[in-house]
């Protein structure tokens, strides 16, 4: 008989029992290389690189699930699920506020409250544009100059 194998609770390519490995190889290395090289790394490897690759597709995997978990009594995944996963490790919590503060004053600051809203008029926008010709941005047409006579004005 063979021997047995010890059961780590891991499958063959080192994922959680029960949970799908989805492998997105290079998906981050074309980003990874310059982040590392503004960190130290003279010219990192690609052996290098593609282990951060696998680090980081884990990481986004374990923080994905942990959110999933505490969502399971809505059934919907949301920012605060995300907050929550990530409540025991500050630095990374205060960046997730930092990035929504940001998100927000942007929509602000472009006179829409509603993240969604917005995006549903850059779509709109988008479709228009491409519609009267190709992405060209339509000027609107200039005034006319106001005349002497009595002129009634039809408009658009």
């Amino acid at each position: 008989m063979p021997p047995k194998e010890k059961d780590d609770g891991k499958d063959k390519d080192g994922a959680a029992k029960g949970t799908r490995r989805i492998l997105k190889k290079g998906l981050f290395a074309k980003d990874l290389g310059p982040m590392m090289y503004g960190f130290g790394d003279d010219h990192p490897s690609a052996d290098t690189v593609t282990m951060m690759e696998e680090l980081l597709i884990d990481h986004i995997t374990e923080v994905c699930g942990q959110a999933q978990r505490v969502s399971t009594n809505r059934g919907k995944i949301k920012v605060d699920d995300f907050k929550f996963a990530l409540r025991k490790d500050p630095k990374k919590l205060a960046r997730v506020d930092e990035l929504l503060f940001m998100a927000e004053d942007i929509a602000r600051a472009r006179g829409k409250d509603d993240l969604t809203q917005f995006a549903e008029e850059e779509a709109e926008l988008a479709k228009k544009n491409a519609l009267a010709g190709g992405g060209a941005v339509v000027a609107a047409p200039e005034p006319a100059a106001p005349s002497k006579g009595k002129s009634k004005s039809k408009k658009a």
